[in-house]
């Protein structure tokens, strides 16, 4: 087992690092979400999305 994991250390790293990018985005979007702001993005007007938007309409 060692020798496989020292054989593909730098596929484990880039897999590693590839995760926690993913992780920080999908954080930060939730982070957006409860915020308020919509799917991401920076305003509603003109968004595909805009239905599914839990702002409130004001």
């Amino acid at each position: 087992m060692m020798q496989w994991i020292l054989a593909h250390w730098g596929d484990i790293l880039v897999l590693a690092v590839l995760a926690l990018i993913v992780g920080l985005v999908i954080r930060n979007m939730l982070r957006d979400k409860k915020k308020g702001n919509c799917c991401g993005c920076s305003s509603c007007k003109g968004c595909s999305m805009s239905s599914a938007c839990q702002r409130e309409k004001g």
